[in-house]
């Protein structure tokens, strides 16, 4: 036996949890109903998802049989042209008793009373209309694995450090660590941002102030002028219509995003570019979680175009990493998250840049391809997210302009206190930005929101964003905003006993900000 399977078995005897975290999770099977004049297309699906689900299929007449066989975790189900209402709501009937499956209707004819009857049923119609054989199948294999993402993942995740026990653990342990903390890491040579004195001052300073912060990021590429753009898959939901887009972004790894559409809308309407944290993807957009209803359809139900894009290395973009499909993180296998920020973070230094510059230029791609749509109002586009997803928001509004207003939730962070408190760790690796605190704190990027409207939401037990540093940020940018005349433009509120979480009222306060800065007065 050689001595590096010995090491490898000593470590999976001794350490027994790390075969559970390195191994993948078990592959969701589904069921493709086909008919007489669409067969289910087994075999084009089942390459393009290998490694990701098991395929298999059927038709209609055998779609009870199947469901009993074969247990699926989705069923796809393409709908004959002459398929009558009373069979249709029979079927429809029959999936809802199958709590544990995800169920979308395909059509490849248009008919309005289909889709309002499937609509009204609660599930999705696929739009396959004028697809060839290879674009039909990639547009299957990109649906059923989203529902099946959006039906495995729509629970609550675990809360952390809440309440007031959890606040007494939390404050508890962070004397105890304050305290453990080297005093040469308190006492680091950090730049201080000069607080203008009137509005003239900081017009006058703020171009250097953005110089420093677009430097930080590296040597970024430029942005293709016009990104090459398709729409992958097309469903018809109800009230709105969804798309998978793929987007080029000029260095080999195309943005996957997803974009919601209104039917009922301002022409041009309202749009919020939605960023995802660290743990899920852009399908967390459309997931319920503590509340029923997903983010994404209480935004596209008030009016917004939505858009939510993968970052570099998640959703489908996963495999397109240096190390290939070996290295692709998986979301709960906690190993290759920090494998794939570790080869992503060392492969970008060497070429003169941060993997941060590269995620904030990925999102003013988004954001361009976002004001190139017919549908939006590109003076009223607001920005927000959770965790990563706040940073990616007010970091994207700090260099482009184009967002009109932010709500970040879940992570106001200010690195002087971060590193007083030896919370490093709380953050991946993709979140460092290069010589900033040569110069400033994050005061000095949030400051060059000013005077756009920007919300900050967090918890004073979040381990991720030191409350100490929370009130430094609000002195110092509320500095700027008043000076800028648009004191009532910038708020933070800091929720007692909370923890890293996304409270209902915080939802309640992200919509009622957009309400307020980026929908039309009522009339």
């Amino acid at each position: 036996m050689s001595i590096s399977r010995l090491l490898c078995l000593t470590l999976l005897v001794l350490c027994p949890s790390l075969k559970a975290q390195t191994t993948a999770p078990e592959l969701p099977k589904v069921l493709l109903v086909g008919n007489a004049s669409a067969p289910a297309p087994v075999p084009l699906v089942a390459q393009r998802l290998k490694g990701k689900a098991v395929v298999v299929g059927t038709d209609a007449g055998g779609l009870q049989e199947a469901l009993l066989r074969e247990r699926p975790a989705v069923v796809h189900f393409q709908a004959e042209p002459g398929l009558g209402e009373p069979r249709l709501q029979e079927i429809l009937a029959q999936m809802k008793r199958e709590t544990a499956t995800a169920f979308v209707v395909a059509m490849a004819q248009e008919n309005a009373a289909v889709v309002s009857l499937v609509n009204e049923a609660g599930v999705a119609v696929h739009d396959v209309r004028g697809l060839d054989e290879e674009r039909h199948a990639d547009a299957v294999a990109d649906c059923v694995m989203r529902h099946w993402l959006v039906l495995h993942y729509s629970k609550p995740g675990p809360g952390r450090a809440t309440g007031p026990e959890g606040a007494v653990k939390y404050r508890a342990d962070e004397a105890a660590h304050d305290a453990e903390v080297p005093e040469m890491y308190k006492k680091l040579p950090i730049g201080k941002l000069t607080l203008p004195a009137d509005a003239s001052a900081w017009q006058k300073q703020r171009p250097e102030v953005l110089r420093i912060v677009q430097n930080s990021l590296g040597d970024i590429p430029p942005r293709p002028e016009k990104a090459a753009t398709r729409v992958v898959s097309r469903e018809l939901r109800r009230e709105y219509t969804l798309e998978r887009v793929s987007i080029d972004n000029g260095e080999g790894n195309d943005i996957s995003a997803l974009v919601l559409i209104p039917e009922k809308r301002a022409q041009p309407a309202p749009a919020v570019l939605w960023l995802h944290s660290s743990t899920p993807d852009k399908n967390a957009l459309i997931t319920p979680g503590t509340e029923p209803e997903s983010i994404g359809e209480a935004l596209v139900r008030q009016g917004y175009v939505v858009m939510a894009p993968d970052a570099w290395y998640y959703g489908d973009r996963a495999e397109n990493v240096p190390s290939g499909p070996r290295d692709v993180y998986h979301r709960g296998v906690p190993p290759y998250a920090n494998v794939t920020q570790d080869a992503l973070l060392k492969l970008n230094l060497w070429l003169g840049r941060t993997l941060w510059g590269m995620m904030v230029r990925d999102d003013q791609i988004a954001l361009d391809y976002l004001c190139q749509r017919p549908e939006v109002d590109t003076k009223r586009i607001g920005a927000t997210g959770m965790s990563m997803g706040s940073t990616r928001s007010w970091w994207l509004a700090a260099v482009d302009e184009r967002v009109a207003a932010v709500v970040g939730v879940a992570c106001l962070t200010r690195y002087e206190n971060l590193i007083r408190h030896g919370n490093l760790k709380a953050h991946g690796l993709y979140y460092f930005s290069y010589g900033l605190l040569k110069h400033f704190d994050t005061e000095g990027v949030l400051a060059l929101i000013a005077p756009r409207p920007f919300l900050a939401l967090t918890g004073d037990i979040d381990y991720g964003s030191p409350v100490d540093g929370i009130r430094v940020l609000e002195e110092k940018v509320g500095a700027v905003y008043r000076t800028t005349g648009a004191a009532e433009k910038f708020r933070s509120v800091v929720s007692p006993d909370t923890g890293h979480v996304y409270t209902p009222a915080m939802r309640v306060a992200m919509l009622a900000w957009f309400r307020r800065w980026l929908q039309e007065p009522a009339k």
